[in-house]
C-alpha cells in the first residue's frame, strides 16, 4: 500500500467515524425533566445531547468559535506589537506569553514532519540519530 491509498483509507475511516459520532449524539434524547429549566426544548419535550453542547457551548461566552480564534489572534498580535514598540528591533520576539492552541500545534508540527520526509528532506535514518543524540 502506498503512502497515497494509506491517506485515503485513513481519510475514509475518518469519515466514517465521524458519521458514527453525530449518529450517536442524534441517537439518544435527554427528557426535559433531566434538563435545567433553560435547556427545556418545549416543542420536542427533550433535546440530543449534540444540541445541548451546542447551546452550552454558546451560552458559555457567547462566543463562536470563529470569534474565539479571532480574539486569541488579536490579544496575541496586541502583545508581540507591546514588544516591538518597547524593545530593540534586533531583539528575537518572545512568544512565550502568547496563547496558542497545543492541538493545532501538534497538528501543524505533524504536518511539517510529513512534508519533510515527503519531500525527501528526512528519512527514518535522521529520527534513529536524533533519539541516540538526545539520551
Amino acid at each position: 500500500m502506498n503512502n497515497k491509498e494509506q491517506k485515503t483509507e485513513w481519510r475514509g475511516l475518518e469519515i466514517e467515524l465521524a458519521a458514527w459520532d453525530r449518529n450517536i449524539q442524534e441517537a439518544f434524547i435527554y427528557p426535559n425533566s433531566w434538563l435545567p429549566n433553560e435547556l427545556h426544548d418545549n416543542v420536542r419535550g427533550g433535546r440530543t445531547p449534540k444540541r445541548v453542547a451546542e447551546i452550552l457551548d454558546q451560552t458559555a461566552d457567547d462566543m463562536t468559535e470563529h470569534q474565539r480564534k479571532k480574539a486569541i489572534k488579536a490579544r496575541n498580535i496586541e502583545i508581540l506589537a507591546q514588544q516591538v514598540n518597547g524593545n530593540d528591533i534586533d531583539k528575537p520576539f518572545n512568544y512565550n506569553n502568547c496563547e496558542k492552541d497545543e492541538i493545532a500545534l501538534y497538528k501543524n508540527e505533524q504536518a511539517l514532519i510529513m512534508g519533510m520526509c515527503n519531500g525527501g528532506f528526512l528519512d527514518a535514518d535522521d529520527f534513529v540519530a536524533w533519539e541516540f543524540d538526545n539520551e
